[in-house]
């Protein structure tokens, strides 16, 4: 995945992010906590297709979802 940071001035930090599939999307991660998730219209860049908002204990919890093993991905041994 390709991440570009940008400094916004007073606002936080944007991390404009492109898959290997070539998929675009943007987190926003405001000054005043939590963050804004921007998903991009495959029309182009410019065109944004949803914007989820997130508090902080919602994007902390989206972020250990992200970094969890799901128990059924895990060794056949614990299923069950």
């Amino acid at each position: 995945m390709e991440i570009t940071l940008t400094t916004l001035a007073g606002t936080g930090v944007l991390h404009d992010c492109v898959t290997h599939d070539g998929q675009h999307f943007r987190i926003l991660i405001p000054r005043s906590g939590g963050c804004e998730i921007f998903v991009d219209d495959p029309s182009g860049p410019d065109v944004t297709a949803a914007t989820i908002v997130l508090e902080e204990d919602e994007a902390d919890l989206v972020a250990e979802l992200l970094h969890s093993r799901s128990t059924a991905d895990g060794p056949a041994g614990l299923a069950g």
